[in-house]
């Protein structure tokens, strides 16, 4: 089996607006790196993303920042970035050829279940403060990321329950109201019977990643 690994810088050409990291291409890996000399946070994620206060979704990234997920399995084109004028990531991918009988197969979208990202887990609804149904039959749990609001901490703990804050699957984790962002990637625990959020605090939004 042949790799072949590519690395290039994709800016951001219109405040507000997402854009493709690049055309088609199925890769087997993608690492992103947010450049130090950015103005803001970048947002990562599918076609929908946005830096909208009240809708705000995809993983961030401070500048300079490693993003804590390997998007790939995936395709280049369907990864897409939000942010500020000029500021930008540089990604590194890796890619597989067939070679001396040996097929590498790729993910394409048409071979992902619908309801899955592109990364292979599915994000939740942005998630307030209260109890929160993550899902409602057994899973994983891949990890989550907290929003702040920049303010007041928000604590966030999750339960292996289909409905309510029973059976605690991790422990309850603060993140700072000045940290702005915090969370945890990956932990891919094992959910028997659903997963729950608790989420307390003021103006907290998390985002819960599973399967």
């Amino acid at each position: 089996m042949a790799t072949t690994v590519t690395q290039a810088r994709k800016a951001i050409t219109n405040t507000g607006t997402a854009v493709a990291l690049a055309s088609a291409q199925e890769v087997l890996s993608l690492i992103i790196r947010a450049e130090g000399g950015n103005k803001n946070v970048i947002h990562i994620g599918s076609s929908t993303v946005t830096t909208a206060d009240l809708t705000t979704r995809g993983v961030y990234l401070k500048p300079g920042e490693l993003c804590p997920v390997d998007f790939g399995p995936c395709d280049l084109a369907e990864i897409y970035i939000n942010g500020d004028t000029l500021d930008a990531v540089t990604y590194y991918a890796v890619y597989g050829t067939t070679t001396s009988g040996t097929t590498v197969v790729q993910a394409t979208a048409a071979n992902l279940n619908a309801t899955v990202t592109s990364a292979g887990w599915t994000p939740s609804a942005e998630l307030g403060v209260g109890t929160n149904i993550v899902k409602a039959s057994a899973g994983i749990l891949h990890g989550f990321l907290v929003e702040t609001g920049g303010t007041n901490d928000i604590t966030v703990q999750f339960y292996n329950h289909a409905s309510t804050a029973t059976t605690p699957i991790t422990p309850s984790i603060v993140v700072a109201g000045g940290d702005n962002y915090g969370g945890a990637l990956p932990i891919d625990v094992i959910c028997s019977v659903g997963i729950v959020c608790v989420i307390s605090g003021t103006n907290g939004i998390v985002t819960a990643y599973y399967a």
